[in-house]
């Protein structure tokens, strides 16, 4: 393996000579978010003449293109870049041939013969349109474009963070000398960072480079680690092919709001047994081996579409699977309860639906009840279940895999039933259920809408009219402004959010309804065709009363006729 390191500062690698860095396009997003920036930021102001800023990892072998291609240090050296642009945009309001220089010496350079501007730092596609012309380029104002990409919007923020830092700073400087001077000092501080660059002149160097910084103590993910060590593996003429499928994995992953290692873990643990954020990369490594990598390149493209349907839960992606739309009811359920911990199970079930030769919705629907009781309800711990999840994924996959194709359905049925009496040895009991529903409210978001339809839907004993919250809204039955009941807010704030105060109401009634009287309140709620609503009608014992009493009463009745029926298990 040929490659050097040696110590440099910032200035030497990234501002001297007409050097053109370029971030390879399958590379992660730009993700700092505020931990970081304040981190580099107090690097800065360090009173140490000289500060560490870590490695960067560069293979010249493209040098030829004219580019050096980056594989470790994109996300420093891009932030390098906003920051410089932020120091270079202040300096327009002092001194416009400073401004220039900063331009023309830390971002760009001027070619000798056609004097146009080249930028040092070409980024990924994903965000080179916005940052070119918002960050790289001079001419642009940035408070034009907040950006639209998950990506944009952490650039155009991280350069809202360093201006508001330096801002801070220059303006507390009396004269424009004294800003100019403390100008000075920061860039200099900045071009004074040292860094180790390790130079490579050969992809595969790079890779395993890349891997042993991190065996050292050097802080990467191991989704970074992960594509690295698969692109190392993968034969040359499939190398380009498999850059892209990572690209597909990571956008699929980024699109369903999941950071790109949970994926990976969970991804891992629906297939072979339980291991730790620490352990996965080396367990990865260790059980993969020759061509290994390309099938774990290609899973793990499958099962990222799988881990978006479970993610974002759009109806239309269970169309073409069975029992589609009764595993999509489910799973948009445990969505709205945000707990994940059942994902795991449920990317082994959607991997290998067309060969299990069996119906998973009533397990899938047991998973939607004990979820309920157990974690959205009582929140108890959620190791246990992601353990027992996981088990029982890679037991699914290991039986589709190994067992004879007439023998699937029953070796799979006989794990279903496994699984779900061991979660049950975990449900709360009844009292403790009972307890934990009675504070159950309004401000806990998702699952108050659910367990309102689900209300509704059971006492209407059909799915005919199935609750539409596009048109259906929430009412809160004593309003949480209720003057006009002879009552102030700080004495309802104790019950006014709980479940027992909440009805189901046509958007067009609730728009009326307002904070009006019972009375008043009244005649619009006999409207509504909602049975959960006609159920508080006649159950109503006077038209001109409803307290904390009646409150606490309706929301110990919905409990056990959450525990009892509808959740019951």
């Amino acid at each position: 393996m040929d490659f050097q390191a040696s110590d440099k500062k910032v200035s030497e690698v990234l501002f001297s000579g007409t050097q053109r860095f370029r971030i390879p396009r399958y590379q992660r997003p730009y993700s700092w978010g505020d931990d970081q920036l304040n981190e580099f930021w107090n690097d800065l102001k360090t009173e140490k003449e000289t500060y560490f800023l870590g490695g960067f990892i560069f293979n010249y072998e493209s040098e030829k293109e004219n580019y050096i291609d980056v594989i470790d240090g994109q996300q420093r050296i891009l932030t390098i870049t906003i920051f410089v642009a932020v120091l270079r945009d202040v300096c327009k309001r002092l001194s416009k041939d400073r401004s220039e220089a900063i331009q023309r010496n830390a971002i760009a350079f001027e070619d000798s013969y056609t004097m146009t501007e080249t930028y040092r730092v070409e980024v990924g596609d994903s965000t080179k349109d916005y940052f070119e012309k918002y960050i790289q380029s001079n001419k642009n104002d940035i408070y034009q474009n907040f950006g639209n990409t998950k990506e944009e919007k952490r650039i155009y923020k991280a350069y809202e963070f360093f201006l508001e830092k330096i801002s801070k700073e220059i303006e507390s400087k009396n004269d424009k000398d004294s800003k100019i001077e403390w100008i000075n000092t920061i860039r200099k501080k900045l071009d004074d960072l040292t860094v180790i660059r390790i130079k490579i002149t050969s992809e595969e160097d790079a890779y395993e480079i890349f891997e042993t910084t991190n065996a050292r103590g050097v802080d990467l993910s191991v989704s970074d680690l992960l594509k690295n060590v698969i692109l190392k593996h993968i034969k040359k003429e499939q190398k380009e092919k498999a850059k892209e499928t990572w690209e597909n994995i990571t956008k699929n992953i980024e699109n369903s709001n999941t950071e790109l290692k949970k994926f990976i873990r969970y991804y891992w643990l629906s297939k072979h047994k339980f291991v730790t954020d620490k352990k996965l990369f080396k367990a990865i490594k260790n059980k993969t081996a020759g061509d290994e990598w390309q099938d774990l390149l290609i899973e793990l493209e499958e099962d990222s579409n799988n881990w978006f349907k479970i993610s974002e839960v759009n109806e239309s992606d269970f169309a073409d699977i069975k029992w589609g739309q009764e595993i999509y009811r489910s799973i948009k359920a445990l969505r709205l309860m945000q707990v994940g911990q059942c994902n795991v199970f449920l990317l082994s079930v959607l991997r290998n639906i067309d060969k299990i030769n069996t119906s998973p919705v009533l397990v899938i629907k047991f998973i939607e009840s004990f979820t309920f009781q157990y974690s959205a309800i009582c929140k108890l711990p959620g190791n246990k279940v992601e353990k027992l999840y996981s088990k029982y994924a890679a037991k699914v996959d290991q039986i589709v895999k190994n067992a004879h194709p007439n023998k699937i359905s029953g070796k799979v049925n006989q794990c279903f039933d496994q699984m779900l009496n061991e979660l049950k040895d975990l449900l709360p009991e009844k009292t403790y259920f009972l307890d934990n529903f009675a504070k159950l409210s309004y401000k806990k978001k998702g699952i108050p809408g659910y367990v309102l339809a689900k209300i509704n839907e059971n006492m209407q004993k059909t799915n005919e009219y199935l609750v539409d919250f596009n048109n259906v809204n929430i009412e809160h039955i004593l309003p949480q402004k209720p003057a006009k009941w002879g009552l102030d807010q700080s004495q309802v704030k104790p019950f006014v959010h709980l479940i027992g105060n909440l009805t189901l109401l046509d958007e067009s009634y609730n728009r009326t309804i307002g904070n009006e009287p019972l009375s008043v309140k009244l005649d619009h709620l006999r409207k509504s065709q909602l049975e959960i609503t006609k159920d508080f009608i006649n159950r109503l014992s006077d038209d001109n009363t409803w307290s904390e009493n009646e409150i606490r009463q309706r929301q110990t009745r919905f409990g056990e006729l959450a525990y009892e029926v509808i959740w019951k298990i």
